[in-house]
């Protein structure tokens, strides 16, 4: 089956599923879902439902995080995961796309610790 032996019969995916491996992980799939774990420990790293069926999936490069699934609808599926590696060259507006998605999240949690500390301050006086 393809998820081997990581995880147990509840967690698995249908028997005709497909595994690749990609650095220290698992790429898994079935007709529902992609799963990436981890080599060593099994744990899940990522899960994506999309929403046709996937017939196969590939990995661009094992040095980006580039992975493209081929589902029963009329365009391949890309899906670019940054933890696993740059964009490629061709497509490096990702790279800043993620780059301002992560200021945009660091802002709004330093904003966010900034506004608690200051309700702390003002509750205590």
């Amino acid at each position: 089956d393809g998820l081997g032996d990581f995880g147990d019969e509840s967690s698995r995916g249908s028997d005709d599923g497909e595994d690749t491996s990609f650095g220290q992980l698992v790429i898994t799939s079935d007709k529902k879902q992609i799963k990436l774990w981890s080599r060593d420990s099994g744990a899940s790293f990522a899960n994506i439902e999309p929403k046709a069926d996937v017939n196969d999936v590939l990995v661009h490069s094992s040095s980006d995080g580039l992975l493209l699934a081929g589902c029963e609808q009329p365009r391949l599926q890309v899906y670019f995961l940054p933890s696993l590696g740059a964009a490629p060259k061709w497509c490096s507006f990702l790279d800043n796309l993620t780059d301002e998605m992560e200021e945009k999240r660091f802002d709004e949690e330093a904003g966010g610790a900034a506004g608690a500390a200051s309700a702390a301050t003002a509750a205590a006086a």
